[in-house]
């Protein structure tokens, strides 16, 4: 290759020497993305194209025409400039790549592309010179975006307007505040894009972007500076009908703050993801009520309840007070729970009374899952005991269409409690399901094939599924 570079008198031969190869691929368009983005890098920001060492005329014409080359090879091949992965710390690679591919000009590489791009763009929370003209670069290219990673500060929308309806190919958006300002003007960049299905927001409630909410499927909502006064910014009321919301939100302070008539959302399933950043304030912390108290949900499947479920020096559990059944109540009556919530998990620490309450309000559950809390959770008793499986043996009433018992546990019970509960949950009009998932650090040891033979004895038919909880359920940890 080096041969090859130096016998070029200059960098108009480039694009003739890539037109003459094209019509057998190269073989570096069959290497993965990924690595070829690593190639870039350490080509383009290497000791031989930086400007310091060119010593003659000769060696400033070679690092052109190697530049040039590379730039009209990278940028033509489909596997690669479908994917663009820019952080501006990499700036002398990118002021470089950007001089390759002609930024400024009508005509460069990316644009006269047509097939869709996945773009994932960090640029620094101070909005340098280089990360604004990074922004814009790639803004100009909108046309193609169908997948979008943006880190970026909060007051950067406007070097994104290039961007501003020009979106028609973007399905897939995720902006992340690289930092917060006070003053920040409206992040409207991406309010219209017809074919946008999922968001991933993080950042700050009161600084949201302008989004189509009416179209979306999927929002994820990560809001680690959260507080009571924060409820009404959120957009559950402007979401679709069905949509899938989770939202990781960490509350700073306990400040109850009431809504005079409840939003009401029709979203078909919520994950909500609630802790506490002050140790002090976890136990008391009226949020879980305050957010019970503010919403109406009258299509509502699948409602999720999570908090910190290992040790961490900076979240703490949020806990269901008394008054949390009282607010639930009137969320489930006010949405008619009783005739649309089908699975319900609850991996919060609450009250074995409180949760039969709380069951008792929901007859059509089908799932349900209930969470032990970790050991190094302080002052915090275990839910999943012999206890808590003797009320679902003796409460066939409670839930009569529970069709699976889902456990994330720490293993505080005996194994005949399992066997028991099979027994009597065992029916004629579905397979009863029992899934067991032991959690970091358990109590003490389970036998599974003892457990398995008794659970094949058991007549209607059962299923036992013992295992570890994998990742997303044994460190529930929040974004």
């Amino acid at each position: 290759m080096m041969e090859s570079w130096s016998r070029l008198p200059g960098a108009g031969n480039a694009a003739k020497l890539v037109a003459a190869n094209s019509k057998s691929p190269p073989p570096i368009d069959t290497l993965p993305s990924e690595l070829l983005v690593h190639i870039v890098s350490e080509t383009v920001n290497g000791n031989s194209g930086d400007i310091r060492t060119r010593k003659t005329p000769q060696d400033e014409q070679h690092c052109l025409a190697k530049e040039e080359l590379f730039g009209a090879r990278f940028l033509g091949l489909p596997s690669l400039a479908r994917h663009h992965y820019a952080h501006t710390q990499y700036l002398v690679a990118y002021r470089r790549l950007l001089r390759i591919v002609g930024y400024g000009k009508e005509e460069s590489g990316l644009r006269s592309c047509s097939h869709p791009l996945t773009l994932c763009l960090s640029a620094d929370s101070e909005n340098s010179d280089f990360a604004v003209r990074l922004l814009r670069w790639f803004s100009a290219y909108s046309q193609r975006w169908r997948e979008v990673q943006l880190q970026v500060a909060s007051n950067s929308s406007c070097f994104l307007s290039g961007a501003k309806g020009k979106l028609d190919q973007l399905e897939t958006l995720g902006i992340y505040y690289s930092s917060v300002d006070d003053v920040n003007p409206p992040f409207d960049a991406f309010a219209i894009a017809p074919r946008l299905h999922s968001f991933d927001f993080h950042g700050v409630s009161k600084c949201r972007p302008c989004i189509p909410w009416r179209q979306l499927k999927l929002l994820r909502w990560t809001d680690e500076d959260f507080s009571c006064s924060s409820i009404p910014l959120l957009p559950l009321g402007e979401l679709c009908d069905g949509c899938h919301t989770n939202l990781y939100l960490v509350a700073q302070d306990h400040t109850p703050t009431l809504l005079n008539t409840p939003i009401e959302s029709r979203i078909a399933s919520l994950s909500l993801w609630f802790s506490m950043f002050n140790l002090d304030i976890a136990s008391v912390n009226p949020i879980l009520d305050v957010f019970f108290d503010s919403f109406t949900l009258p299509q509502l499947q699948e409602l999720i309840l999570l908090t910190v479920n290992a040790p961490s020096s900076f979240f703490f559990p949020i806990m269901w007070r008394p008054s949390s059944t009282q607010s639930f109540a009137a969320l489930a009556r006010r949405s008619g729970f009783r005739r649309s919530l089908l699975r319900l998990q609850i991996c919060v620490p609450i009250a074995e009374d409180a949760l039969f309450e709380v069951l008792g309000l929901l007859p059509l559950l089908e799932t349900i899952t209930i969470g032990d809390v970790h050991p190094y959770a302080v002052g915090i008793g275990q839910q999943v005991t012999d206890s808590l499986l003797a009320r679902f043996t003796q409460s066939m009433h409670i839930t009569p269409q529970l069709r699976r018992l889902s456990l994330l546990t720490l293993l505080h019970f005996e194994d005949d409690s399992l066997v028991q509960l099979l027994y009597a949950r065992a029916s004629r009009k579905f397979k009863f399901e029992l899934e067991v998932f032991c959690i970091a650090h358990p109590l003490r040891d389970i036998y599974e094939e003892p457990l398995q033979t008794k659970a094949e004895r058991i007549e209607p038919k059962v299923l036992l599924r013992i295992g570890v909880a994998p990742p997303d359920m044994n460190d529930q940890l929040g974004p």
